[in-house]
């Protein structure tokens, strides 16, 4: 037999989900699912939002091929440009790819000049060391201002930075590991903070299954893999965070 109806019992009263006058998203939140539904639920359709960032990627290299090629002697796949692809639209990004260059100083000019007029943040993949042919940083000092060309920092020493205009311009190593540690070091706090939000860093003590050389002075990045890691992750892909 079922119990009496007690006063209130599944009613949802005025002021449950949230009070007047307190904040329920602050600006720079990203909107997910669960954000869209609460805004729906209270009638709020329209809201001011943060552009995605448009991000350019380019690869520069005479050695690269397309991925769906296969490799002759002194060739390589160019990994870098879809890795970071793909990396930029996890963080939020408005982000294409927009080809590769080859190792001639007047070609990486004319691409830069292109992707900087087109794009908020230019992202190139090698060409970043101080060999002969390396000439990203020649050129972005030809085009705009180096801020910084070098890190106290392994992998990653030969990344460099500037800006072309409004635009910045960030060069990551050529190497594949390099480039994804040196992106997640320094690129996605930059593009979050682009979109009015910030990196939430989220940090755990832990040994060492076995030894990590270092160089004394650099601060390392050290991939690694924990024993314990959850088997899934909760993810999204705003399409923009509020203002």
């Amino acid at each position: 037999m079922e119990n009496a109806a007690a006063p209130g019992r599944h009613v949802v009263f005025r002021g449950d989900d949230g009070q007047g006058g307190r904040g329920l998203l602050a600006a720079g939140t990203r909107l997910s699912a669960r954000e869209i539904g609460l805004l729906a639920a209270l009638g709020v359709t329209e809201v001011e939002v943060f552009a995605r960032p448009r991000v350019g990627i380019l690869s520069t290299g005479d050695e690269l091929i397309d991925p769906a090629q296969t490799p002759s002697a002194g060739q390589i796949r160019d990994s870098n440009g879809e890795m970071l692809l793909i990396a930029c639209q996890e963080a939020g990004a408005d982000a294409r790819f927009l080809g590769r260059v080859p190792d001639e100083e007047e070609a990486l000019l004319l691409a830069m000049k292109d992707g900087a007029e087109a794009c908020d943040l230019l992202l190139l993949s090698g060409g970043s060391s101080a060999g002969v042919k390396d000439a990203a940083c020649r050129c972005l000092a030809a085009l705009g201002e180096v801020l910084f060309h070098g890190l106290a920092l392994k992998p990653g020493k030969p990344a460099f930075a500037g800006r072309i205009g409004e635009t910045i311009v960030v060069g990551l190593p050529g190497h594949p590991a390099a480039a994804y540690l040196v992106f997640h070091a320094l690129v996605r706090p930059l593009l979050a903070a682009l979109s009015g939000g910030e990196i939430v860093e989220r940090t755990a003590k832990a040994v060492l299954s076995q030894a990590a050389p270092s160089n004394e002075g650099r601060e390392e990045l050290l991939p690694v893999a924990s024993a314990k890691a959850a088997r899934s992750r909760l993810r999204s892909s705003p399409a923009c965070s509020l203002r």
